[in-house]
């Protein structure tokens, strides 16, 4: 939707995606920061994607005012539990800028000029990729699942590689912490039920062993049980249910991650984002 056409009916399209978000569809509003919107509106809203115009993003990484407009732009959106999609990006140079400034993603002739349906369809069949530039100005991206059902472990692999997260899996509570001991791992996910060693007890001892690691858990509705204790002990940052949505898990992951970030800048003097408090759950 564009920034336009929901300011016609303000009122009414709030009721709208709160009945859209009500049969879990994700929305984005598009060629934010062009109109003439309210932001008091946004806390409103139920979108779950800002994109940045891009008018912000052609000389994004040459012109400092248009760069901190959309570093606002991504900074607001982060605040309020949104992700960023950057318009318009067509060289490996504005690519860079937006992904080492915490964009979730874009688009533009960089990756692709518009298609007609049947070309787009054989492109996401063939498998190809963009060649990401290395950038060691980037943080450390390391996530650490937790399953003992090995279907369940390949499809989470499958669907976080494709973020670009460095993964590492496994089978058990013990495996995990010996991972955990030869690797930096800034998010973990548990499933709630795994032999010997459950989920909320594997969450205690890494919340002991490494306090920065951000510790989230897989459940099923079966598994409350332990989910409460890991929730009343305080291990956990957040739960997913299970089955999950894939865009709501990735999302909650990436929220994961810039927690950790946050407060890791917080302890080196810089200022920290807001993080909301509590535990959250998602559907």
């Amino acid at each position: 939707m564009t920034e336009s056409a929901v300011m016609k009916d303000a009122e009414a399209f709030i009721r709208t995606t709160r009945q859209f978000k009500a049969r879990s569809v994700s929305l984005s509003i598009d060629d934010f920061g062009t109109g003439f919107s309210s932001l008091s509106y946004l806390r409103r809203f139920e979108f779950n994607h800002l994109k940045i115009d891009q008018s912000f993003i052609q000389d994004i990484n040459r012109d400092p005012d248009n760069a901190m407009i959309a570093l606002a732009v991504i900074s607001l959106a982060h605040n309020l539990r949104m992700s960023v999609i950057a318009e318009g990006v067509e060289s490996v140079a504005q690519l860079a800028f937006l992904r080492a400034r915490g964009c979730d993603e874009m688009q533009g002739d960089l990756f692709s000029r518009p298609l007609p349906a049947a070309e787009f369809a054989a492109l996401l069949g063939s498998g190809r990729a963009l060649e990401l530039p290395a950038d060691p100005a980037l943080p450390a991206r390391t996530l650490l699942l937790v399953d003992d059902e090995a279907g369940i472990l390949a499809s989470l692999q499958r669907l976080f590689r494709r973020e670009g997260y460095t993964v590492l899996a496994a089978s058990n509570g013990a495996e995990a912490l010996d991972l955990l001991a030869m690797h930096v791992v800034q998010v973990i996910i548990s499933d709630a039920h795994l032999p010997v060693m459950d989920g909320s007890e594997l969450l205690a001892k890494v919340r002991a062993l490494y306090p920065d690691t951000v510790r989230m858990m897989l459940s099923g509705y079966t598994d409350l049980q332990a989910v409460t204790r890991a929730v009343n002990s305080g291990e956990l940052y957040q739960f997913i249910t299970k089955p999950w949505n894939d865009v709501k898990l990735v999302e909650a992951v990436r929220a994961g991650f810039r927690y950790h970030e946050s407060r890791r800048a917080a302890t080196h003097g810089v200022i920290q984002q807001f993080v909301p408090d509590g535990i959250q759950a998602v559907p």
